[in-house]
């Protein structure tokens, strides 16, 4: 059978439940790849339909046609996490993200001002002036020995207790 819809969906654990309907599916031609490149490929006309980060959408909003009745959204998400050096309270002053993760940053930022009265300054990991001067990191892989002595917050669970919505990731 012809698939008629080509869709793109991200290369994620927590996305494995949705790849693995749309690829049994008689419909749907799937293609699972990272995020940049599903963006890459939605844009570029390749994909029928693929999942992109909520802020790319409003970056291309001219370009695509947003469906906003399908989304990744989370009242927890380990996917996102803040790891910071001390225990809240103690100053914060940069946070270092790895460019890919804008969206991670601007959660991050959002919930230190609003949730916790802290504006660090938050740093690309790719900026050649970084040094050791980082109170904390947004860590997307889940790597639970990042955390190991430092305090974890969970992007998705502290946007909740924020805001009383889940993220939208996707």
């Amino acid at each position: 059978m012809n698939k008629s819809i080509s869709i793109g969906l991200w290369d994620s654990a927590f996305l494995k439940p949705y790849v693995d309907a749309f690829v049994q599916s008689d419909v749907f031609d799937v293609t699972v790849t990272s995020p940049d490149r599903c963006e890459q490929l939605a844009l570029a006309g390749m994909i029928d339909v693929g999942l992109m980060r909520p802020h790319l959408v409003l970056l291309h909003e001219d370009d695509l046609d947003v469906y906003g009745e399908s989304a990744i959204s989370s009242w927890r998400f380990p996917y996102a996490q803040l790891v910071l050096d001390a225990p809240i309270g103690t100053p914060i002053t940069s946070i270092q993200y790895c460019s890919k993760d804008q969206l991670h940053a601007i959660v991050g930022r959002i919930v230190l001002n609003e949730h916790y009265g802290f504006e660090p300054q938050f740093v690309p990991a790719d900026t050649p002036e970084l040094h050791g001067d980082m109170t904390g990191f947004i860590n997307t892989d889940i790597d639970h020995g990042a955390g190991v002595g430092k305090t974890v917050l969970d992007l998705g669970q502290e946007w909740f207790e924020l805001t009383g919505y889940p993220m939208v990731w996707g």
